[in-house]
């Protein structure tokens, strides 16, 4: 009677701690499922830092989107070059001029409504600075950054120029002065001088920073004409407000610009 009861004690015990060849095989498919998934992440862990700066100086990210991304990026380098400058500078910046052309290149194989959504969310940030900051230092700062960002697509929006020129958005009008900025024409130089003599804002000085963009790149006599017209006029606008606008600097600079020009015609 024991020997039997130690033999179905046995049997009982070995049918109960052998597992079934359905749960090895499972278990076999779920390590096999997990294996390089868990690989990957420890390889990432040990190398986050290259893998990093991998990610980092992506030119480009091959998504939906990725153009975007990058136009994006390189605008956050012009404005944090912009608002850590000690001194602002009167137009654009080489980096910002180079950043210009670099995604006027990588925009030819890209839809311009990507550029123009991007343009449109650059001058409405800066409509929002200007409606919801008090004037002062730090939103001057943050209005720098936002031209400097406009100024990246100063040659990719190109196309877009007359349609900006007719907005009724400020922001929008901006990015065209910001844009002749980078890339002064003689066809827009009459248009500069009329909004620089009706708008007595931000946007009205940096017309006269386009001017003295185009005053020091175009030297003809056609050119010279242009400008001279152009800053007479503002300068008459400017006659009739009661203050001083740090514009009027600038237009004297351009004024000597065009007397230097035209010594040199003169003794040639």
């Amino acid at each position: 009677m024991q020997q039997a009861c130690f033999f179905w004690v046995s049997g009982l015990t070995r049918h109960y701690t052998r597992p079934p060849s359905s749960l090895l095989r499972a278990i076999s498919e779920l390590i096999g499922a997990l294996i390089w998934p868990l690989i990957i992440i420890v390889v990432l862990f040990f190398y986050r830092d290259s893998v990093k700066n991998i990610l980092a100086n992506l030119e480009e990210i091959s998504l939906p989107g990725g153009f975007a991304a990058k136009i994006r990026k390189e605008a956050r380098r012009a404005a944090n070059q912009a608002v850590t400058k000690e001194e602002q500078a009167e137009g654009p910046t080489a980096v910002e001029i180079e950043v210009a052309e670099k995604i006027g290149i990588a925009a030819l194989d890209y839809d311009l409504e990507v550029v123009r959504m991007q343009l449109r969310q650059f001058a409405a940030e800066y409509e929002r600075i200007r409606s919801i900051m008090p004037s002062g230092p730090e939103r001057m700062r943050r209005i720098q950054a936002v031209v400097a960002k406009l100024r990246t697509l100063a040659v990719t929006a190109r196309p877009l120029l007359a349609e900006l020129s007719a907005s009724r958005s400020v922001g929008e009008r901006l990015a065209v002065v910001v844009m002749l900025q980078v890339r002064p024409e003689i066809d827009w130089i009459s248009w500069l001088g009329e909004i620089g003599s009706q708008d007595m804002t931000f946007v009205g000085y940096q017309t006269s920073v386009a001017l003295l963009t185009a005053s020091r790149i175009f030297d003809n006599s056609k050119s010279q004409l242009q400008v001279k017209q152009a800053i007479t006029k503002i300068k008459d606008a400017l006659k009739k407000e009661r203050r001083k606008h740090h514009r009027e600097r600038v237009l004297d600079q351009i004024e000597r610009e065009l007397q230097r020009q035209e010594s040199e015609q003169k003794a040639a």
